[in-house]
């Protein structure tokens, strides 16, 4: 991620809706430069009234994670008493932190939603090992369209997916691209080919740790940042426990689609475009409202839509229904690792299908990525040679599996 550029983007006004931008360094580049913005650009009284930063690697305990968050942002010391109101009957340090030890998630929760909810923020989550880490914090940072930022640090794609589905920016810097760059290059030139109006599906499919969502997503951001192919772009991580409703409902925030619409869905005066509204209605729509309101929507955009780790055939079928099959040009990218399910995504007749096998990395090509996230360069050292190539060897071709 270039220093020049970060500014821009964590005070980019034409851009108020909460994004994150993901990055996949090395751990040591990550940590580092996690800690340069943190100290660097979340100044209080300057443009970000709220800022922390919260090292997940240090805990799997989804509440301590909370209270991290909750002594980071509470710098002032005014946190605690202004949300928990009676609850918090001590000033002092010992009667905060007793405070603390008795809330449970969902009282952590809402202690920072109701500090953040009128505050511009500055989160930066570094070292975020798992999807639950993910689960836990999200329902923490609210999106007021207000120039919230948070930054993310990962090395694990299945977390950096799951947190891209929310229509957040991702990064990765060009050295984790080993093997991913000639197969997004590919499949780039296949889904912008003049001439294909057509509908269709792309679905990359092979066995976890393979990077189909590194793939997906590389596609998915170099065809968002030219943005001239395509008129509407979501992407959503399916996983084995989804919910439709809720997914659907992301579709819909991404896609930017007015109030106007959605009020007409519903049989609404188009009175009142208060974004809290908006969230009011979305959360009452039913599914059949929420799939006519997306269909609605897209039906004369040519749009790209990703499906990220979809693992069932009911899992495509709910979400087809919401996506038109117009003559638009307009793609899908699915990926998971169910043969079966590829081939049915990619059932119906058209030309514009293709099923994309990820393989696993090159002798090679392991060695340069392993050396890379390891040792920061490409070249192992000399000492390190034949017990890094007995570790490739067992890895199989997954060398950050």
């Amino acid at each position: 991620m270039g220093g020049d550029e970060l500014p821009g983007w964590l005070m980019d006004a034409k851009q108020p809706q909460l994004q994150v931008r993901v990055v996949a360094p090395d751990d040591i580049a990550g940590a580092t430069l996690a800690r340069e913005i943190h100290h660097s650009l979340a100044i209080p009284g300057g443009h970000f009234r709220a800022h922390a930063m919260v090292t997940a690697s240090e805990s799997h305990d989804t509440e301590e994670l909370l209270r991290t968050m909750i002594r980071q942002l509470s710098f002032s010391g005014e946190m605690i008493p202004q949300v928990l109101g009676d609850l918090a009957l001590h000033s002092d340090k010992t009667g905060v932190e007793q405070c603390l030890d008795n809330l449970g998630e969902v009282d952590l929760v809402t202690t920072i939603v109701n500090y953040l909810q009128d505050k511009r923020y500055l989160v930066v989550l570094d070292d975020i090992p798992i999807n639950s880490a993910w689960d836990c914090l999200k329902d923490a940072l609210p999106d007021k369209r207000n120039g919230s930022r948070i930054i993310m640090i990962t090395a694990d794609e299945a977390v950096a997916g799951a947190w891209f589905s929310h229509n957040y920016r991702s990064v990765s810097e060009e050295g984790g691209l080993v093997g991913i760059k000639p197969q997004r290059d590919d499949l780039i030139k296949r889904i912008t080919k003049e001439g294909q109006d057509q509908f269709g599906v792309i679905a990359i499919i092979g066995f976890g740790g393979l990077g189909k969502t590194t793939l997906a997503m590389q596609v998915f951001e170099s065809l968002k940042v030219t943005g001239s192919h395509f008129h509407a772009y979501a992407w959503i991580a399916v996983s084995q426990s989804y919910k439709v409703e809720v997914l659907l409902r992301s579709i819909i925030r991404q896609l930017s689609i007015s109030v106007q619409q959605i009020q007409h869905v519903l049989q609404l005066s188009a009175s009142n475009q208060d974004i809290e509204v908006v969230e009011q209605l979305l959360d009452k729509m039913r599914e059949e409202d929420l799939r006519r309101t997306i269909i609605g929507h897209l039906q004369d955009k040519r749009y790209l839509i990703v499906l990220d780790d979809t693992w069932e055939i009911s899992a495509w079928d709910s979400f087809k229904a919401a996506l038109p099959y117009n003559r638009n040009g307009s793609r899908i990218i699915v990926t998971t690792r169910n043969m079966t399910v590829a081939h049915t995504c990619c059932s119906h007749n058209s030309f514009c299908n293709h099923i994309h096998e990820v393989q696993p990395l090159s002798t090679r090509q392991s060695m340069k990525l392993f050396c890379n996230r390891v040792f920061g360069e490409s070249a192992c050292p000399g000492n390190l040679i034949m017990l890094t190539e007995d570790i490739l060897r067992k890895c199989d071709g997954l060398p950050l599996a």
